[in-house]
């Protein structure tokens, strides 16, 4: 077993037990309540929780040099993953930005089980930052990187790290250096604007690409992160949109009734939409480069939020024909 899997396991076996007990408890709770039917007892599980791994992510060295905070982006990006309790400083047995710097004992003596330490410096082309990973528990070292970002990447560069040191623990790719698209709604009913924007996984540095009067729906990405599929309400009616990040965009579908539910297929050469043309919803793909529409399913029921399987061979989507909503 590799160390990442290793790493991996170890993180797993502080949730799966939780977990494991909560289904235990339910499925008591299940036969309790068959055999005793007679009993009016409604029960609501309204979430759970589960306590993170927790890790210091020490203020790096220098840091107060660039406008964002190394340190305060990477403990909030692993805090919002749900896996990783960052401590606060006042927690931390000192703030060293090296290896050599670091006393293991120190911190053997509190409640991190990983440290990130790190440094950063300036020079004429931007910012450069190196970092290190320790396993507190077994006392080793997992990985040490530097990173260099232009003068307003020091935001990516926390990123970046906050990438690497998920996956080394984890085993699985973090998401903090990819992009969120979302409709922003402004102003009063009757007069409301509809603003298309792309930011930061964490919402930093928000960009406006489409304003309009009317809704926009469902946006999602090609899966080369360079354009973007959307529904818009133009002229009061829905339709399909493609739109590249410089703003360039055309019109996919603008079939009687409903045009939704836009899905790129993983080669990004696809897009599978739900169209109803004047009947009930169906599942259509549409080839980007020839427009070609080719229809997938042909029910009497809604189907409808297509989405690919991983290697592009298929399709799944929600359905009713059975009666109600399934998969």
């Amino acid at each position: 077993m590799n160390t990442s899997n290793a790493l991996y396991a170890r993180v797993q076996n502080r949730i799966v037990p939780k977990r494991l007990g909560l289904v235990l408890c339910l499925l008591m709770l299940a036969l309790l309540l068959l055999q005793n039917r007679a009993y009016a007892l409604t029960i609501d599980i309204v979430g759970g929780t589960e306590s993170g791994v927790p890790i210091a992510i020490v203020p790096f060295e220098n840091e107060d040099r660039a406008s964002d905070s190394i340190s305060q982006i990477v403990a909030a990006n692993l805090s919002r993953s749900g896996l990783f309790a960052p401590l606060e400083r006042s927690a931390m047995p000192g703030f060293p930005a090296t290896p050599d710097q670091l006393r293991v004992d120190n911190w053997r003596a509190g409640r991190a089980q990983y440290v990130v330490i790190g440094s950063l410096q300036r020079y004429e082309q931007g910012f450069r930052a190196e970092f290190h990973l320790l396993d507190v528990t077994r006392g080793d070292w997992l990985l040490g990187r530097r990173i260099s970002a232009p003068v307003d990447g020091v935001r990516q560069i926390a990123h970046r790290i906050s990438d690497i040191v998920y996956e080394e623990i984890t085993g699985e790719r973090g998401a903090f250096t990819t992009r969120i698209a979302y409709v922003k709604e402004q102003g009063q009913p009757g007069d409301k604007t509809y603003t298309l924007q792309i930011a930061d996984a964490d919402g930093a540095n928000p960009v406006t690409i489409l304003t309009s009067k009317y809704p926009i729906m469902s946006p999602t990405w090609s899966p080369d992160g360079q354009q973007l599929a959307y529904v818009s309400f133009e002229g009061n009616r829905s339709g399909i949109w493609v739109q590249d990040l410089g703003g360039y965009r055309y019109q996919l579908t603008s079939y009687p009734g409903i045009n939704g539910a836009p899905a790129w297929s993983p080669d990004g050469g696809r897009i599978a939409v739900a169209l109803s043309k004047g009947e009930n919803p169906n599942i259509y793909v549409i080839d980007l480069e020839t427009r070609q529409v080719e229809q997938i399913t042909r029910e009497r029921g809604i189907d409808t939020e297509p989405d690919w399987l991983p290697d592009g061979s298929g399709l799944i989507f929600t359905s009713n024909r059975f009666g109600s909503p399934q998969v």
